[in-house]
This record gives structure tokens, C-alpha cells and sequence, in this order.
């Protein structure tokens, strides 16, 4: 689906570009009567303008559809860190299990931290590590 949207999104943008293309012809051409440049120039601008509109909405669809998978690859990789971790979750060997890259990890991690009262910090050794243990403990009392 995401092919046929993208081959979609592709075919419209190209569209596009010929209805301009055929805009700039129009006015290029100096035997072109009054009436016939008109009616190119306006034919040409609504149907490039439809192409474009439904060009953004394409887009919009393809953009929203990634960032749907993308949560739900960092919701997959942050559950299976935080068991393996029992608790903690590794900045980088976080990322790299969400298949993200770090700044798109962190910003991740900071909002988990927020959302179930985590806490972070540096490692001897330079490792960010994300603690759920409090939360997690909260959790275990109130069962």
C-alpha cells in the first residue's frame, strides 16, 4: 500500500509539473490567440492545482502512516529494553533496537520518563540509562 501511495504521490507530482510546464508554453508561444491562452492557462492551473492538493494530502497520509510505525517500533524496542534491562533502558542500545537514531530514541525516552515517573542518568563509563525501576515497583505494590 505505502508503494502504491508513493507511485501515486510520484505520477501526481509529475502532473503537476507538466500542467506548468504546459503554463509556460502557453505564454512562450506569441501566435497563441487571447482566447486559447486563457483557456490553456486556466485548464492548466486548476488541473496542476488538484495535482498539487492531492499531491500534499498524499504526502500528509505517507508522513502520519511513518510516524504511526515509527511509535510503535520504539513502543516494541521499549518494552523488550525495559525487561531485558529490568528497569533501565540504555540510550544507545535502545536506539539501535528501535532502529532510530538517538536524538529520535532520547526525545522518546524523555517523554516515557515523564509519562511513568522514570529518571535518567550518566553511567561511569559515559551511558545515558533511563530507570523505570520506581514506577515499575509502583506497579508491583499496587497488584
Amino acid at each position: 500500500m505505502r508503494s502504491l501511495k508513493r507511485l501515486a504521490l510520484g505520477g501526481l507530482l509529475t502532473w503537476t509539473v507538466l500542467c506548468g510546464a504546459a503554463i509556460a508554453n502557453v505564454m512562450l508561444q506569441p501566435n497563441t490567440t487571447a482566447e486559447s491562452r486563457w483557456g490553456i492557462l486556466l485548464a492548466s492551473t486548476v488541473l496542476g492545482g488538484l495535482g498539487l492538493v492531492g499531491s500534499g494530502a498524499l504526502a500528509g497520509s505517507l508522513k502520519r502512516q511513518r510516524q504511526q510505525e515509527m511509535r510503535l517500533q520504539l513502543e516494541a524496542a521499549f518494552a523488550q529494553q525495559l525487561q531485558a534491562g529490568q528497569g533501565q533502558v540504555a540510550l544507545m542500545p535502545f536506539a539501535l533496537a528501535a532502529q532510530v537514531t538517538a536524538v529520535e530514541a532520547r526525545v522518546f525516552l524523555d517523554g516515557q520518563v515523564r509519562q511513568f515517573d522514570g529518571e535518567f542518568g550518566v553511567t561511569e563509563q559515559g551511558e545515558v540509562v533511563y530507570s523505570f525501576q520506581r514506577s515499575l515497583a509502583g506497579t508491583v505494590e499496587s497488584a
